[in-house]
């Protein structure tokens, strides 16, 4: 595994746009953690990434 930390190409197709994507990424992640952990987390990301969040 590369450690460029997401810069490289994913080997298959994703439908959907990016923010899809994040809020899937992100909806998978909060169901493995605490409702407190998911607001330590969000209160870190940056606003445009946060803004995304159904």
């Amino acid at each position: 595994m590369s450690s460029s930390h997401g810069c490289g190409r994913v080997p298959y197709r994703i439908e959907g746009s990016t923010e899809q994507l994040v809020q899937t990424v992100l909806q998978v992640v909060k169901g493995h953690i605490s409702d407190g952990e998911w607001a330590d987390l969000k209160a870190r990301m940056p606003t445009s990434l946060s803004a995304v969040l159904r």
